[in-house]
This record gives structure tokens, sequence and C-alpha cells, in this order.
């Protein structure tokens, strides 16, 4: 690894910038020097997009990239994150042979690469004979790195140009910013008619009639309306948190007013209007490029994902790693092909969280014999694992008969295995009110309370020890200080006596 990678975080950006264009991520300095990645893997090919092959070391590359990411996750989140790489890499074929049949051009000049370069060096802090010198030492020439830097500089514009083309048509009308600029404040009395409508409709009418009788609306609303707060504050058009009908009402009162009964698709309404900002006046003229600009971005994102959509639907695409075309048929509810491609996994690589899916695939499979057996299987493999057990207990919980007993077992064993990771008791603790086992998820509460309390001290008493070290750093900087303060004033006591002997013996 280069000497002068230091901070993993400081990496810039290198290869195969495009291939996570979609989700944003990227290849690092570091993944660029390490692309081989060993697989176990049948197949040196991950998925296929019409007739071009994912390769299992470019998906690596790119995972490689994103350990300190990745890092971060549960097991529960591990298989999902590496299909959305993988999604990524898809995606950005799909983009890539578009854009062939679209017989765009890319614009990528040497400055571009030179350009790029510069921006590794100044953030690796080296020169570029070092950079030079620290590539051939992993075998890799210098031309090497300028031509895949020009290849991916290449994706990425093709993609941009793709993107562009693809909301080229999109504009935002003068009525859309107006409509996303007002707002109105209305306060709002709500009487739900789901149970007896004839009811509500009579205790909406008794509320109008209060309030017309000279009742204040926040006092009629404490009283009748189903909501704890009646002022909604400011909303939009495109609110979305009241219905259409009510919306129209309200933007149609004058400031103060108070409507008639408004009837909802599963409520009355009553609205005041306390203040309304409508599409008028200097504040609106001001606001409206930014509006504008709010309203065009997300108009062209909306696009581009429509756009990227149909041309995936189109696309022959095959994912060809079994654990993750078993989780994406799981996730799609195609438990047929989840068994078939998450038992291949299995064989392959035997981890709890493959037992797991493959169990959940059986029993949407309508197999629950075997989802049991390969969960009894899992905890015979792999006995001291507490998520494992959780995660049974889950499944037997989940049951449409559960088995509450079993169930309980297996978090009882979860609880025994799980140590002080204080978010294991706590989904223990959850766990266990669910199944209304009272005492057992007090005694997850009793053990949270214990770690937490234990995490507190050693905080204190590392607060203590630190404090205690800077303490004791600031003494012996202060005794310095005295030692030199002391031994300059002897030193200048020392010469001003020499200076006066000299003055004296000079008078003499």
């Amino acid at each position: 690894m280069f000497s002068k990678l230091r901070n993993y975080s400081k990496i810039i950006i290198i290869i195969i910038a495009a291939a996570m264009v979609i989700t944003g991520g990227l290849m690092g300095y570091g993944a660029y020097l390490n692309r081989s990645a060993p697989t176990n893997a049948p197949s040196p090919y991950v998925a296929k997009v019409n007739n071009t092959n994912i390769t299992q070391q470019e998906y690596y590359a790119i995972l490689r990239n994103q350990a300190p990411q990745s890092s971060q996750l549960t097991r529960s989140q591990i298989i999902p994150f590496k299909l959305s790489v993988l999604d990524s890499l898809i995606e950005r074929e799909v983009i890539l042979q578009n854009a062939e049949e679209m017989q765009l051009k890319p614009q990528v000049s040497d400055k571009d690469v030179e350009d790029y370069i510069n921006k590794i060096l100044e953030a690796n802090e080296m020169t570029k004979e070092e950079l030079v010198n620290n590539l051939e030492n992993q075998g890799i020439n210098y031309a090497d790195l300028e031509r895949d830097i020009k290849k991916s500089l290449e994706q990425s514009d093709l993609i941009k140009q793709v993107r562009e083309k693809s909301y080229s048509n999109v504009t935002v009308t003068e009525e859309e910013i107006q409509r996303a600029y007002e707002q109105v404040h209305p306060l709002i009395i709500i009487k739900g008619f789901k149970d007896d409508q004839k009811a509500a409709e009579e205790k909406i009418r008794e509320a109008l009639s209060k309030i017309k009788a000279g009742t204040s609306f926040a006092d009629v609303a404490k009283e009748y309306s189903d909501i704890d707060n009646s002022d909604l504050g400011f909303i939009g058009r495109d609110s979305g948190y009241l219905p259409e009908e009510v919306i129209k009402e309200a933007f149609a009162l004058k400031k103060g007013e108070v409507s008639e009964v408004i009837t909802g698709p599963e409520a009355y309404y009553l609205i005041k209007v306390v203040d309304k900002k409508l599409a008028t006046g200097k504040d609106y003229e001001e606001a409206k490029a930014g509006i504008k600009d709010r309203l065009l971005k997300q108009k062209q994102s909306k696009a581009f994902n429509n756009w990227l959509e149909n041309a995936k639907a189109e696309a022959e695409i095959e994912i060809l790693d079994p654990t993750l075309k078993g989780y994406e048929a799981l996730r799609k509810g195609n438990y047929e092909l989840a068994v078939q491609e998450l038992a291949k996994a299995l064989e392959m690589n035997p981890l709890p969280s493959i037992y797991t899916y493959l169990a959940h695939a059986y029993h949407g499979n309508k197999q629950l014999a075997k989802a049991l057996e390969t969960y009894d299987k899992a905890i015979e493999e792999y006995p001291d694992d507490w998520e494992l057990h959780f995660s049974y207990g889950n499944f037997l919980a989940g049951l449409e008969d559960p088995d509450k007993e079993k169930a309980l077992a297996q978090y009882d064993k979860a609880s025994e295995l799980a140590g002080e990771d204080f978010m294991a008791h706590y989904q223990l603790y959850l766990a266990y009110n669910s199944l209304e086992a009272e005492e057992k998820a007090q005694a997850e509460m009793d053990k949270l309370k214990e770690i937490q309390e234990k995490i507190q001290k050693e905080q204190e008493e590392f607060q203590k020890a630190n404090k205690e070290a800077n303490s004791a750093t600031s003494e012996d900087t202060a005794s310095s200080e005295v030692k030199e303060k002391t031994v300059s004033t002897e030193a200048n006591n020392k010469q001003t006596a020499n200076q006066q002997t000299a003055e004296t013996s000079n008078n003499q």
C-alpha cells in the first residue's frame, strides 16, 4: 500500500467512478491497487446485462471500497447492502448500453485526465514521481492508470449525457411555482365517521352551531375534534396531510373565515383560516428562482428514474450469484426460485444469514417443516450465535399458529449468549414484551440498566484518569516553568553581580 496513504477517508475516487454513479458510491485509490478478488463462486461473473457480464473482480472492488460503510451494518443488512451495490453496477451497465444505442460520444480530453491525476496527487500528498514509483512497486504501469482513469471519466460523461437526455423535455411552469409557494394556516376540527357516520355528522354540525353562536373555534375543537391539536400551522397545497377537498376549501376561504361542514373520504371537517401566504408581492418574486430550481431538480430526478426503470425492464438482466439471486427472489416473493438459489448458496457458503433467508423462503413456499428443519440445522451448526437464536425466536413467534413456548426458549438462549450487547438485549426486551412475557422483559430491562451503568462508570473513570493525566502534565509544566524562572533569576542575579563588580573595578 502507498506509504502516503495514511488516511483512508481522504482517498479520492480513482477508477470505476461511474460504477456507483446511481447510488453515489466511489472506487478509491487503495481499491485500485488491489483489484483482484479471490472467490469460490462457480462463475467469474456476478451478473449479466443483455450480452455483457459483470465480473466478480469488478463487483468485489466496489465492495472493498465500501468497507468503512459496510462495517457498520448489522448481519441482516449485509446481503441487502451487497445487492444494492450489484444493482448499481447493473444500472450503470444498462445506462452505458443505452448510451451506445443513442450513439453518444464521451467528451473527455487528456487534460481532464491530467487534472484528475493532479487531484489524486494533492489528496494523497505525493509527487508524480512518487506515484509512478509506488505503482511500479505494485506491478502497475502509470500508462495503465491513465488509461483506466480516462475510461472511467468517459463512462461518467456518458452517464451524465444519458441522464440529461432523459429529462431534456422537463420544464417548470409558473402555475407549479405558485402552487409550491402558496400556504394556508388553518385551525381544524375532524370527526371521523368510520363507525357511525350519522352520529359523526350530528356532532360536527353541533360543533359548527356553537362556533356560529360565538364560542371560540379552539374551545369547540377541544370538545369535539378527534385530534388533540387543532392548529396545524402553515401547510402547502400538496402537503398530503389533509384531503384535497379540505385543502381546496381552505385556500378558497378568506382570512378569519370558518367553513361549512366539509365531507372527506373518512371524516367530516371544519376549518378556520388563520392566515394565508399567496403567490403575490415582493416575497414571492424573491422566492421564485429558488422554488423553480428545486422543482426542476425534483422533476428531472423523477424523469430519469422513470427512464431507468423502463430501460431495466426492457433489458435482459440475470443475477448469477446464488446468494444475491436468492435474496432478490425472496424479497420479490418468488419463493420457489428463492429456495432453489439459496439452497445452492448454502452449499457453497453455509452462513447463518443464508440459513435464515432459506428458512423464510421455505415458509413462503408453504414448506413449514423444511423451514423449521433449516433453522434447527443452523442452530446445530452455530449453537453460540445469539442472532440466529433471536431470528429463530422471531420466526416461531410470527407463525400463523405461533409456537410461543419454543420462541421463548430461543429468546432465552439468545439472551444468554448476547453478553453485554446493549442493542441485543433491547431487541430481546421488545420481543419478550410482544409475547407478553413480562418477567422476562423486565429481566432484559434490568440487564440494559446494568450495561448502561457499567458504560457510564467506565466513561467516568476514563474522564477522571484523563483529567488526572492532564493535571499531572500541567503540574510538570508548571514545575518546569518555576525551575526555568529560578535558573533564569539566578543567572540574571549573577550577571548583575558581575556587572556591579566590573563597574566597581573600573571605578577603582
